[in-house]
Order: C-alpha cells, then structure tokens, then sequence
C-alpha cells in the first residue's frame, strides 16, 4: 500500500492519495497517455500544464479517477496567526491527516509506502518533510494500537505495529519529489483540478482542520 502526500497553496492544503501500488501505477498510466495525446508528454505536473491541456483532458481523467480503486483526501488546514509553523505543519497536521488513515489501516496487514513530496518546508528546521512524515507514522501507529512505539530512522522513518487481531503492518516513510513518485504526481494533479474545477470529480473527500 501507498500513502502519497503533497502539499500546495503555501502549505494550506495536503492532498493524499492512498491505494495498493499496481493500481496506482495502472491509473498512472491512463492518465498519461491523456496528457500525452493532448501534447503533455512525460512527468505529471500541474503548473507544467497549460489551460488548454487541462480543459480538454479534464473528462477522461475525472473517468480515470472515479472508477479507479484509489481513494483522494484533501484536508484544508490554514494555519492559525497565533500558532508557531513547526508546531503547526509538523505536529497538528500531520496529527489530523493521520486520524483519516487510521481508520483505513485498522487490522490491515503488509507494507505501507509514505511518499511525501518535499514542499513541507519550514524555515529554520532541518528536515522539515522529513519531520512531518515522522510525526504522521507515529501518530497512525498511536491511534492503531493505542500506545507510542519505537521508531527506527535510517534515512527513512521505519515502524511496526501488530493489530489484536495479528496482523503486522510495517511503515516505512520518507521524503521525495514529484520526478521520483508517482503517487506524488496524481497527488499534486488532483489538488491542482479539485482548484480549477471539481465538478465531476467523485473520489475527492475534503475534511477541513478547524
């Protein structure tokens, strides 16, 4: 499984994509030959397109999406003018975005792939994104088998679990960019046409941090 996270509108909002790696591939693939048959070859991104492009594969990627087994949430959290960045992006963020995904983990078994794209940035703290998928795992793991666990770090942040029911669920997470993941690119494209025009668009939960 994968978790694929991107952030935009200056850290307002996070879009994340979850699902197994074949069907995220798969609906990948689909979305890329739209792009490129209307002139937009190569790695999805959604500033690289032009207005022309996103209006005339719109329909055929909303298509993709709606009857793909992938699941979308986008999670509003603008940060409050009294609350300091890191406390805010690097704990209460990732703290809420976690309460969605444990609901979906409870009991799973496996391997699940955190891909977060590198724009959670905060000046002044030394790998930030790095940070914010740290305190994501270990807030899902918390909520899963209601107490802290150990996390290993070796460039990337690592963690088990075991459910009641047995099943062990292992977490590795780490920071890269959209020219690396694939999860990241749907990501940031769903984010960028929820903004552009979302009517159509089924498969996108917004949730709004409040």
């Amino acid at each position: 499984m994968i978790i694929g996270l991107d952030t935009s509108h200056n850290k307002t909002y996070s879009c994340l994509l979850f699902g197994f790696k074949n069907d995220i591939n798969e609906v990948y693939n689909k979305i890329s030959r739209v792009l490129a048959k209307h002139g937009r070859p190569g790695i999805i991104h959604w500033q690289k397109l032009s207005g022309k492009i996103r209006k005339a594969a719109k329909n055929e990627i909303y298509e993709i999406v709606n009857n793909s087994p992938l699941s979308f949430y986008i999670f509003e959290h603008d940060k409050p003018r009294d609350v300091p960045k890191n406390e805010y992006y690097l704990f209460t963020v990732p703290n809420f975005i976690a309460s969605y995904m444990e609901r979906r983990l409870r009991g799973k078994f496996g391997t699940v792939l955190i891909e977060a794209d590198d724009d959670y940035t905060i000046s002044n703290v030394k790998n930030s994104t790095l940070r914010f998928v740290e305190n994501f795992i270990a807030q899902v793991c918390f909520r899963l088998i209601g107490k802290q666990i150990k996390l290993r770090k070796d460039g990337k942040i690592r963690a088990t679990v075991k459910h009641s029911n047995g099943n062990v669920l292992d977490f590795i997470g780490y920071e890269t960019n959209r020219t690396l993941s694939n999860a990241v690119q749907l990501s940031d494209l769903i984010l960028g046409y929820y903004f552009y025009d979302n009517k159509g668009l089924e498969k996108v939960d917004l949730q709004k941090l409040k």
